[in-house]
C-alpha cells in the first residue's frame, strides 16, 4: 500500500475521530455539568475505568496485537474458506473468555474497587461497586465489537470502526440528560447509558461486517485451530504488556484517591484532553499502518517495512507535537471552556490545570510509541514491549511515590510523562538494534524542527491563557472567539514555521494541495 493511501485512510479516521472526541467532550461536559467534580463523580470514574481497563486488555489491546496481524495475513494469503474458519473459531473462543471474565468481575467487584480506590469512604466504595457491577457486561459487548472491528481492519475498512466511540458518547450523554431524574441515585443513568451504548456499538460493527460479507456469521468451536492457538499464545504476553500499562493508570487512580475528592476526576479529565490529539492523529496513523506493516513483514518486504515505520513515526510526531504545545499554551482556557459548567467551577479548573499540564508533556512520547510498537507486533515480538512496559511501570511507580508529596495530583501525571518518555526512547533504540536503521536520522530531524516550530507557535498564543474571562461563568461567545481564534492563529504560525524550516511532512502536504488545485 502506498504512502498516499496510508495518509488518505488516516485522514478519514482522523476526521471521524475528531467527531468522536467532540462527542466525548460533550459527554464529559454533560457529566461535569450535572454531577460536578466530587465523591459521586469519582465513584463513577473508578467504576467505569475498571471495565474500560479490561476492554483495553482483551478487546482493543490483545486483539489488535495478536488478531489483526493474523487476520491481515489470512486475508491476503489464504482462501476465503480458511479465513472464515479462522474468524468463526476466534469469535467462539472469545465469547467464552470474555463472558467468563464478566461473571468473575461482577462477583469480585468489591475487591477490585478496593484495589483501584483504597482511599474511598465506605459510601463511595459501595456506590462504585454497584456502578461497576451494572457496567461490567459492557466488556462483553465491546470485546465482540472489537472482534468485528478487527475483521474490518483486515479488509482495510476503517471508516465504520471509527464511528464506534461516537455511539457510546452520544448514548451516555443522552442518558445523563434524559434519565438522571428517574433514578433514585441519579448517577445510575450513566451506567445505563454505558450498557446501552455498548450494545449499539456491537450491533453496528457486526451488521456492517456481515452485510459486506467480510464475515459469514457462524460459530465454530475449534480452540485447537493452529493459528487460533498461536494467537492465544501471543495474547498472553500481549495482555501482560498492556496490563502493565494499565497498572500505571491503576497507580495514578489509587494514589489520587488518597489525596482529596476530585483528584481522580481531574486525572480522568486530563486524560480526556490528552486523548483528543492522540486519537485524532497518532492512533489514526497507527491504526491504518498496522495491517500494512504486517503485510510487508509477512511478504519479507523489509525496505518497505522500515519505510512505513519511519513514515508513521514522523507523521505522528509532526502532528502531535504542535498539538501538545498548543494545548499546553491554552491549558486553562481549554479546561474552562470544556468543563467549567454547572457544578464544575473555576476553582475546579484551577486545580485541574497543573494536573493536565504535566500529563500533556508526554503527548509526543506516547504518539511515537503508538507508531513504533506495531513493528514489534508485525514481527510477533511481544516479549520486548512487555519487558520495556514493566520497566516503565517501575519508573512510573517510583516517580509517583517521589512526586506525590510535593506536587500532589500533578506529580502523578508528571510521573506518567517521565515513564512514557522512557518507554518511547527504549522501544525506538531496541527496534534499531533488531532491524537496523529505519531512517532514524529523518525521524530526529523531523522531531527537532517540529519542536522549534511548535515553540514559536506556543509563544505566539500563550498570553490568551492569562485573560480574565476564563474565571467568569458564561461568556461563551467571547470565550469561543478567543479560544478558537488562538487555535487558528497558532495553526497558521506553525504551518508557516514548518514551511520555513522545510519539514518534509509539511512540504509533502503542500505538494498534495498544489496537485489538487492544479
Amino acid at each position: 500500500m502506498s504512502g498516499y493511501n496510508i495518509s488518505r485512510n488516516a485522514g478519514v479516521v482522523s476526521v471521524l475521530t475528531v467527531i468522536s472526541r467532540i462527542s466525548g467532550f460533550v459527554r464529559d461536559t454533560t457529566i461535569s455539568h450535572i454531577f460536578g467534580a466530587g465523591s459521586v463523580t469519582d465513584a463513577f470514574v473508578v467504576a467505569f475505568v475498571i471495565p474500560n481497563m479490561f476492554r483495553r486488555l482483551l478487546a482493543e489491546g490483545a486483539l489488535s496485537i495478536a488478531f489483526v496481524p493474523t487476520f491481515s495475513r489470512y486475508s491476503s494469503t489464504k482462501t476465503g474458506e480458511e479465513y472464515q474458519n479462522l474468524l468463526a473459531s476466534t469469535l467462539s473462543l472469545l465469547s467464552v473468555i470474555t463472558g467468563s471474565v464478566v461473571l468473575l468481575g461482577i462477583l469480585f467487584s468489591p475487591q477490585i474497587v478496593s484495589l483501584f480506590a483504597p482511599g474511598f469512604s465506605p459510601e463511595q466504595h459501595a456506590l462504585s461497586v454497584t456502578l461497576n457491577r451494572m457496567m461490567f457486561p459492557y466488556l462483553f459487548f465491546i470485546s465482540l465489537t472489537s472482534f468485528f472491528i478487527g475483521v474490518l481492519y483486515s479488509k482495510k475498512s476503517f471508516a465504520v470502526p471509527a464511528t464506534s466511540q461516537i455511539e457510546l458518547n452520544v448514548v451516555m450523554a443522552l442518558s445523563a440528560i434524559l434519565l438522571y431524574r428517574f433514578f433514585s441515585v441519579p448517577v445510575y443513568s450513566l451506567a445505563f447509558g454505558v450498557i446501552l451504548g455498548g450494545l449499539l456499538q456491537l450491533i453496528t460493527q457486526a451488521h456492517y461486517a456481515i452485510q459486506k460479507e467480510y464475515y459469514v456469521l457462524r460459530f465454530r468451536w475449534n480452540p485447537s485451530h493452529p493459528d487460533v492457538r498461536k494467537m492465544m499464545i501471543l495474547m498472553l504476553p500481549a495482555t501482560a504488556g498492556i496490563a502493565i500499562y494499565q497498572l500505571n493508570l491503576l497507580v495514578s487512580k489509587a494514589l489520587a484517591s488518597l489525596i482529596s475528592n476530585g483528584t481522580v476526576t481531574y486525572i480522568y479529565l486530563s486524560d480526556r484532553i490528552f486523548e483528543l490529539p492522540l486519537g485524532v492523529f497518532a492512533v489514526a496513523i497507527a491504526t491504518v499502518s498496522l495491517p500494512v506493516i504486517s503485510e510487508h513483514y509477512a511478504k519479507n518486504e523489509i525496505d518497505e517495512f522500515k519505510n512505513t515505520i519511519s513514515r508513521s513515526v514522523r507523521s505522528a510526531i509532526f502532528v502531535c507535537t504542535p498539538a501538545m504545545f498548543g494545548v499546553l499554551a491554552l491549558n486553562v482556557p481549554i479546561i474552562s471552556y470544556l468543563f467549567q459548567h454547572g457544578r464544575f467551577t473555576y476553582a475546579n479548573t484551577a486545580e485541574c490545570a497543573p494536573i493536565a499540564f504535566n500529563a500533556l508533556l508526554g503527548l509526543f512520547a506516547v504518539s511515537g510509541t503508538r507508531n513504533i510498537t506495531p513493528a514489534y507486533y508485525a514481527m510477533q515480538d511481544i516479549k520486548t514491549p512487555v519487558i520495556i512496559a514493566f520497566i516503565s511501570f517501575l519508573v512510573n511507580l517510583s516517580f509517583s511515590l517521589l512526586l506525590i508529596g510535593p506536587l500532589g495530583g500533578s506529580g502523578l501525571t508528571l510521573a506518567n510523562t517521565i515513564s512514557n518518555t522512557f518507554n518511547f526512547i527504549a522501544l525506538g533504540y531496541i527496534l534499531y538494534r533488531k532491524i537496523g536503521n529505519y531512517q532514524i536520522q529523518k525521524i530526529a530531524v523531523t522531531t527537532v524542527k517540529t519542536f522549534i516550530a511548535s515553540s514559536v507557535m506556543a509563544a505566539a498564543i500563550f498570553r490568551v491563557s492569562s485573560l480574565g474571562i476564563w474565571g467568569q461563568p458564561g461568556n461563551y461567545t467571547l470565550k469561543s472567539i478567543w479560544l478558537f481564534g488562538a487555535i487558528i492563529a497558532g495553526a497558521i504560525v506553525f504551518m508557516v514555521m514548518a514551511y520555513i524550516l522545510r519539514i518534509d511532512e509539511m512540504k509533502y502536504s503542500v505538494e498534495k494541495i498544489k496537485k489538487k488545485i492544479s
